[in-house]
This record gives structure tokens, C-alpha cells and sequence, in this order.
């Protein structure tokens, strides 16, 4: 918790802290996805509720975000879809070297 807010507030980058968690215990996909989302919502959501409060939140920004919704949940589609199809082994791989990438 303490390393992914460090990174978080230092470089806006607190996911790899907990996909190297999930890995580290050896969490299946469905399982490592599941406590990924428990862990993003929250902080989006405590994210945007403190932007509002600093006014950092303008009509236009919301206007972006809302025509960005369309292809968000096209995107989101599209992955469950290919999820689907992945074999969990080649997940485990493809998740270590985005991480290890996101590291350089």
C-alpha cells in the first residue's frame, strides 16, 4: 500500500506495485483482475473527488471524458473478448513484461 501510494503521488503510476503483488502471490487471472479493479476504483474515484474539490474539474474536461465514453466501453468490451481467448500462462507473461517495461 505504501510503495503504490508513494508512486502514485510521485509519478501518477501506482498500478505495477500491485500487479507485482498478485504475481508475487501467485494470483490466478480472474483473481489478479478482480483485486486490480478493487484497487483502481477507488483511488479513480477519491482521485476525482479531490480534483473537483481543488475546481480542477471544468465543464470541458467532463465534456471530454463523457465523448470518451464510448470508446472506453468499446475498449473494455474488446478486452473481455480477447480475455477470454487468452491462455492464463501467456497472461502471466504478457502482464510480467508490461510491467518489467513500465520499469525502464
Amino acid at each position: 500500500g505504501f510503495a503504490a501510494g508513494f508512486l502514485g503521488g510521485a509519478i501518477a503510476e501506482p498500478g505495477p506495485v500491485a500487479v507485482v503483488l498478485g504475481k508475487a502471490r501467485g494470483w490466478s487471472p480472474p483473481t489478479l483482475r478482480a483485486m486490480l479493479i478493487r484497487f483502481f476504483l477507488p483511488v479513480q474515484i477519491l482521485s476525482l473527488a479531490r480534483f473537483n474539490a481543488e475546481g480542477l474539474l471544468s465543464a470541458d474536461i467532463v465534456a471530454q471524458g463523457t465523448a470518451a465514453l464510448p470508446l472506453v466501453l468499446a475498449a473494455s468490451a474488446a478486452g473481455t473478448t480477447i480475455n477470454r481467448k487468452v491462455d492464463p500462462e501467456a497472461f502471466s507473461d504478457v502482464v510480467g513484461g508490461l510491467v518489467a517495461g513500465l520499469g525502464l
